[in-house]
């Protein structure tokens, strides 16, 4: 599996990443290219840091993601 990484990459983590995809694949994802989306806790999930992942072109893309920023449907809406 090709992880690209998105950004800044973060190589020690490709292992982590190739273990969530691979339980994914298990569970009957089909292949990398039907995964839209999947966030990796590395921390704790509201404050980070998350890995975001998604499959592209047959492979894995990778975003490292320090500080998440999460907001609230209505927060979202203004």
């Amino acid at each position: 599996m090709e992880i690209v990484w998105d950004g800044v990459a973060h190589p020690e983590y490709d292992e982590l990443v190739r273990k969530e995809i691979g339980a994914l694949l298990a569970d009957g994802l089909a292949c990398t290219d039907d995964l839209i989306t999947h966030l990796i806790e590395i921390g704790d999930i509201e404050d980070g840091p998350l890995i975001d992942a998604h499959g592209r072109g047959g492979k894995v893309h990778v975003i490292y993601i320090e500080k998440p920023k999460w907001v609230t449907l209505s927060q979202a809406q203004t």
